[in-house]
């Protein structure tokens, strides 16, 4: 069974004071960075992680940095994602007792991408 390490920022370093980090190189944001890997990172005694960053206006944002191993405080799991898997927009919404047809939600998921690529 693999097993993950769960990073935690600590203070005065370049992510935000006791926030998870993950995986930079992941697909998908949440996913935590192997054992096995890690062991390869602390050879060099960096590692790379994606997480928060408090940059020097205030503002709260995902970014990505190699930083020193010694940066986190490290805990072996088992669960590779920290983050719970969102319940479908469509489940919801059936909940809450709304409905939108086929063509309807094809037209918002096109909008969305088209705002997403700018």
């Amino acid at each position: 069974m693999t097993k993950y390490v769960k990073l935690i920022a600590r203070p005065n370093t370049w992510f935000k004071a006791a926030t998870e980090v993950f995986d930079y190189d992941s697909d998908e944001y949440g996913k935590r960075i192997t054992l096995e890997s890690y062991n390869k990172w602390l050879e060099s005694g960096t590692i790379l992680a994606r997480g928060i960053h408090i940059y020097e206006d205030g503002v709260e944002a995902e970014d990505g940095e190699l930083c020193g191993v010694n940066e986190f405080d490290m805990t072996i799991v088992d669960d590779e994602k920290n983050i719970s898997w969102p319940q479908p927009l469509g489940e919801i919404l059936k909940e809450a007792g709304v409905t939108i047809d086929k063509q309807t939600r094809k037209q918002n998921f096109e909008d969305g991408i088209r705002y997403i690529q700018g």
